[in-house]
């Protein structure tokens, strides 16, 4: 989880308007990836609990900002877990917690500000991932199971499925200490195969205690990739098309755009200008779109000639093709900087 509560922020001048608690108590963090149901109008997230209390906070805010449902998923050991993400289906949350583990000594200088809690995490090598299931109606858990150890930060998708769930994980494929050491300088970073992931497709049996039946990649022709996004209309229910960042190889950061065709099992892919490097994709539905394809990609690019970033806007109707719309920036915006698009009167 994040380290820290939430700032608001003047949508129109950007102007901090200070820490936004909700009222929540015993939280230390709040996630970066908060999960919003539209139909239902509400905001599922989760954080860090207080300490000494080794467990994920869970809770569902209204568009008012009051929290009406609260959970907790505690961790095994009194180990504190880094989880950044969550998948969200129509009826549930899933958490995919790894080995990526804070404890004794070392969580108490984090605490205690002589070490970054960043830094002090350490890879336990024996250890499995938890996956854990819990129902939106109630936050409580209804499945609490292990599969062989692996690592993550995002998720792409999740939607149920006859008496289960399947879910779509980005899978690190190398090491996760490697990972980690180039986000301490992201500008000298050395990137490569190994420090980016593969969608991995998990289908959860749900019928009886919860289980793994199976885990497999979604596509071999994809590039290893990053910030996976399906539109927003068929978030949290089987999407054709899953869009992200990705790694051809030419460089040592992402160097294109790819979007996988679940029914005809393709790729197609939108490259980049050799020194230009594009960031997690917004996907943003068209007016009077009525196909899933119906959206506009936007993001941001980094220049490392220029060191500026432009913001790019491409049809998903001709992914392949050239950009739409390009707007330079007199400045760059941080390398791998992510957020969200709101829309006008719409809420978050």
């Amino acid at each position: 989880c994040e380290g820290g509560l939430p700032y608001e922020v003047d949508p129109f001048s950007l102007a901090t308007r200070g820490v936004e608690d909700f009222n929540l108590k015993g939280v230390l963090g709040f996630s970066a990836h908060f999960k919003i149901d539209r139909k239902e109008r509400m905001l599922y997230n989760f954080g860090i609990a207080t300490p000494p209390n080794a467990a994920l906070a869970l809770f569902a805010i209204t568009e008012s900002g009051k929290v009406v449902r609260t959970g907790s998923i505690p961790l095994e050991g009194g180990k504190q877990k880094l989880v950044h993400d969550c998948a969200m289906s129509e009826k549930y949350l899933i958490f995919c917690i790894d080995p990526w583990t804070l404890q004794g000594a070392d969580f108490a200088k984090a605490l205690l500000g002589t070490a970054s809690f960043g830094g002090s995490y350490k890879w336990d090598q024996q250890a499995k991932t938890r996956v854990v299931v819990v129902a939106k109606a109630d936050l409580k858990v209804v499945a609490d199971f292990q599969v062989d150890g692996f690592s993550l930060y995002h998720f792409s998708n999740a939607w149920d499925e006859g008496a289960g769930l399947k879910v779509h994980v980005n899978k690190l494929i190398g090491p996760r200490e490697g990972l980690e050491k180039n986000f301490k300088n992201m500008y000298d970073a050395e990137f490569s195969r190994q420090t980016y992931n593969e969608i991995y497709e998990m289908t959860i049996d749900l019928s009886g205690d919860g289980k793994c039946t199976s885990f497999e990649p979604v596509c071999k022709e994809m590039l290893p990739m990053e910030f996976p996004k399906v539109a927003p209309s068929v978030m949290s229910r089987r999407a054709r098309y899953t869009y992200s960042s990705g790694w051809s190889g030419r460089a040592t950061y992402m160097d294109c755009l790819q979007r996988y065709d679940a029914d005809s099992k393709t790729v197609d892919f939108h490259p980049s200008e050799p020194n230009c490097y594009p960031s997690e994709v917004e996907l943003v539905p068209k007016k009077g779109g009525v196909s899933e394809d119906d959206v506009y990609i936007v993001y941001h690019e980094y220049d490392a000639a220029t060191h500026t970033s432009d913001i790019v806007v491409v049809d998903g109707k001709d992914f392949s093709g050239p950009a739409v719309c390009r707007i330079h920036l007199p400045h760059h915006i941080p390398y791998s900087f992510h957020g969200c698009v709101i829309q006008q009167g719409q809420w978050v």
